[in-house]
């Protein structure tokens, strides 16, 4: 069945985005129907051009359409699906964007008719941080989009939730609800909390005043996450409080370890002890990180042939003479592999 008409209910960061990628791809082929509970974001959605129509009526705004995207927080989706379940067409779909599964999926088969199927999503696009003012239809090419299906999820939503994304040029990939929710509790979850504690733990100090202006790059990048809405934060940890504990523990096993190697003194004072080696591993993962080096794969500078000068050097002095000589080979070393010449 050919999509005529979607809503997009949330036109924020992510809604008004996806509404801009939608009418560059589908052109006048397809209907974009958009609503938002802020007025002023409701109407702006319209002046960017993000959708065809904002209509202000959430029963009006889900009639008629084949598809239907719920861009808003978690906290938010349970009474939206109680509000439109039963204005919505026979045999329509259902999607969301929250960034927690396995809860969401429960309450959809709760609340909505057996007649609507209801597929889980995740543009993993970021914009915890961002507003509309920042929306714009390009964010999702090339990126990746997590659908996660129950297997009571009729094929046909599936289909047209995966050709709605590969559409508008991102890369649908499927994922289990429960690795989608742990997965997410590591590299989403745990760092807005620790943001969260990080700017709890420094602002709560009687010496907070004087603290804050020593404050500076470190200290501001790392708390950032703190500014995302307390009550999504809340709604991320009741929906998946499980997977955030876990990670958690992990968190602070790290820390612990990490505690014990600075107050040893041996450990603290050894370059090739465990300390410095939590500083070389995390180093090295968040520049394979930077690289798009994903986890198992090698990079190609670690088999790099030696250059004429380094080869010759090579001959006379050895590999590790040539290193220490003007440290050759730098210009071919694997920019992953944290150099240990430099340690003290």
């Amino acid at each position: 069945m050919r999509l005529e008409r979607i809503t997009i209910i949330g036109l924020g960061y992510i809604g008004a985005s996806l509404g801009l990628a939608l009418r560059a791809a589908y052109g006048n082929k397809l209907e974009v129907i958009g609503y938002d509970g802020e007025r002023k974001v409701h109407n702006q959605a319209q002046k960017i051009g993000a959708v065809d129509r904002a209509i202000w009526n959430l029963d009006q705004a889900v009639a008629g359409s084949d598809l239907v995207v719920l861009a808003i927080p978690a906290y938010a989706i349970p009474d939206v699906l109680d509000a439109i379940a039963n204005h919505l067409e026979r045999n329509a779909t259902i999607t969301d964007t929250a960034n927690t599964k396995r809860a969401i999926l429960e309450v959809a088969d709760e609340i909505l008719p057996a007649s609507v199927g209801f597929i889980g999503g995740n543009p993993l696009v970021g914009g915890g941080l961002a507003g509309q003012d920042n929306a714009s239809g390009a964010i999702f090419a090339g990126s990746r989009w997590a659908i996660i299906a129950s297997p009571r999820a009729p094929q046909g939503s599936v289909m047209e939730v995966s050709k709605m994304v590969d559409q508008i040029g991102a890369k649908a990939f499927f994922v289990d609800a429960h690795e989608h929710d742990s997965y997410m509790a590591a590299v989403n979850g745990l760092p807005t909390l620790i943001a969260s504690v990080l700017m709890s733990t420094a602002a709560s100090s009687p010496s907070w005043r004087e603290i804050s202006r020593f404050a500076g790059t470190e200290f501001n990048s790392m708390t950032e996450l703190a500014e995302i809405d307390p009550a999504s934060n809340y709604a991320m940890c009741n929906t998946n409080s499980d997977m955030l504990a876990h990670w958690i523990d992990q968190a602070a096993m790290r820390l612990q370890e990490l505690k014990i190697s600075i107050q040893n003194d041996d450990e603290r004072e050894d370059p090739d002890g465990p300390l410095m080696d939590t500083f070389v591993h995390s180093w090295e993962a968040r520049m394979r990180v930077v690289a798009g080096i994903e986890p198992g794969s090698q990079s190609s500078a670690q088999n790099a042939l030696p250059t004429a000068s380094e080869g010759i050097m090579q001959m006379f002095l050895g590999s590790a003479g040539a290193r220490l000589l003007g440290r050759t080979g730098d210009s071919k070393r694997d920019p992953t592999k944290y150099d240990r010449r430099h340690l003290p």
